[in-house]
């Protein structure tokens, strides 16, 4: 498995991370006389979030560090662990999503990273 996401204080300083798609399983409930069934979703743990990260002003070797994490796990292709900063919980994630700014502007310094924890 490649190394851990690198946040802060030994990663770069994003300038956005939140949660941006979370899913629940369904619970299926009493079956009924007629054949119909209950279902609900559950809050104890949700099957699937996607958290997005956006950082700005890189310097090339943070905007390095990030490209040399992503292509240790061949793009989409490894899990690795990821601590939402939110909560400090940490989940096994992998790559979404992840652009990087125009090569024209080198000094903007964009990355946009998309995680998903799968069930």
């Amino acid at each position: 498995m490649p190394s851990a996401y690198p946040l802060p204080p030994t990663g770069p300083q994003y300038i956005r991370c939140q949660v941006i798609d979370k899913k629940y399983p369904a619970v299926l409930g009493p079956a009924y006389a007629d054949g119909g069934q209950d279902s609900f979703v559950s809050t104890a743990a949700p099957s699937r979030i996607v958290w997005e990260l956006e950082y700005a002003g890189l310097t090339q070797a943070e905007a390095a560090l990030l490209d040399a994490h992503n292509d240790s796990c061949l793009d989409t292709h490894y899990s690795f662990n990821f601590t939402d900063p939110e909560t400090g919980t940490t989940y096994v994630v992998k790559y979404l999503e992840f652009q990087r700014g125009t090569r024209a502007k080198r000094w903007l310094g964009k990355r946009l990273i998309r995680l998903i924890k799968r069930p």
